[in-house]
C-alpha cells in the first residue's frame, strides 16, 4: 500500500509542475529565440516544466519538442527518428550489449551540453528497456519496463 501511495504522490506532483501556458504567458525572448532556432515550426503548443519552458510543434510534418531556460537558451530538442538513422556507434553497441533486441521507438535528442542523445525503447520477448545512449554508442541510462511499457517500481 505504501508503494502505491508514493507512486500516486510522485504521479500527481509531476503533473502539477508541468503547466500549460498560453503564448501570452511564454516571455519574448523565449519566442523569439524559438522563432529563431526553428523558423518553420508550426502549431507550437507551451508548457512550463519545472523553470524551463518545454514547446511541442511540428517541423516538417514531425511532432517535435524542445526546451528553453527562462532566459531563451535552447537546452534540447527531441524528434521521433526511425530506426534505421541511429549512428553506426550505436547500431554496434545494441549488436554487442543487446543482442537480439527490437527497436520499438526512437528519437533523436539533440542537447546543448551533452551533445547528441538517442532515447530508444527496445523489446526483446518479455524484457523490455528504455535506454539513452551517446552519439558515439556509450549507454547514458538503462530503465526495465514492465509489459505495459511503464518503468518498473521499485
Amino acid at each position: 500500500m505504501k508503494k502505491i501511495t508514493f507512486v500516486l504522490f510522485v504521479t500527481f506532483s509531476i503533473n502539477s509542475f508541468a503547466q500549460k501556458l498560453s503564448q501570452e504567458n511564454v516571455p519574448e525572448v523565449v519566442k523569439t529565440n524559438f522563432k529563431t532556432k526553428f523558423p518553420a515550426a508550426e502549431k507550437a503548443k507551451w508548457e512550463m516544466d519545472y523553470e524551463n519552458f518545454e514547446v511541442e510543434f511540428k517541423l516538417n510534418k514531425n511532432e517535435v519538442s524542445a526546451a528553453f531556460d527562462k532566459d531563451g537558451n535552447w537546452l534540447e530538442t527531441e524528434t521521433p527518428i526511425k530506426p534505421s538513422t541511429i549512428s553506426t556507434e550505436v547500431k554496434d553497441f545494441l549488436s554487442k550489449n543487446f543482442s537480439g533486441f527490437e527497436i520499438k521507438e526512437a528519437e533523436k535528442k539533440e542537447t546543448a551540453n551533452k551533445g547528441i542523445l538517442y532515447e530508444l525503447e527496445i523489446k526483446k520477448g518479455e524484457l523490455e528497456y528504455d535506454i539513452v545512449v551517446s552519439e558515439k554508442g556509450q549507454l547514458i541510462s538503462r530503465t526495465d519496463n514492465d509489459k505495459g511499457g511503464k518503468p518498473k517500481s521499485e
